[in-house]
């Protein structure tokens, strides 16, 4: 009786050691996608103030004389790759929080203003169902 308690010991260790063996690893991952670029001579780069490119060493020594206080957007091209940034200073603001401020103050509602809702094409529903709110007009 011992020694098959023994056994069934045994056998019950042996089993749980394998199958924690072979259980696969699972790492989570974020669903973010990240994409690095390098800088170098060939890329184009722009002064968002001025509109006008600047080249690759007038960009380095930005880069030394505002360390950390510069923003490179990427404009993508046609096929969705980053070949050319706009640089901008950073704001006081900016710096002070860490946070980038990506709104256009000229195109944010003014306080009191109404918000209009943008008007909706009758594409965006599909033939039928475009047929059928003008129906039950």
């Amino acid at each position: 009786m011992l020694r098959l308690s023994l056994r069934l010991l045994m056998v019950t260790a042996l089993l749980s050691l394998l199958t924690s063996i072979a259980q696969p690893i699972s790492q989570r991952e974020t669903g973010a996608v990240q994409q690095r670029s390098r800088i170098d001579e060939n890329t184009r780069i722009v002064d968002q103030t001025t509109g006008k490119p600047i080249s690759y060493t007038e960009y380095m020594a930005l880069i030394k004389r505002y360390a950390n206080a510069c923003y490179m957007k990427p404009m993508p091209d046609e096929y969705g790759e980053f070949r050319a940034y706009k640089i901008r200073l950073k704001t006081a603001e900016e710096r002070a929080t860490g946070q980038l401020n990506m709104r256009d103050p000229v195109q944010q509602p003014k306080i009191g203003m109404p918000i209009e809702e943008p008007a909706r094409p009758a594409a965006l529903y599909g033939v039928s169902c475009a047929v059928g709110l003008a129906e039950s007009l």
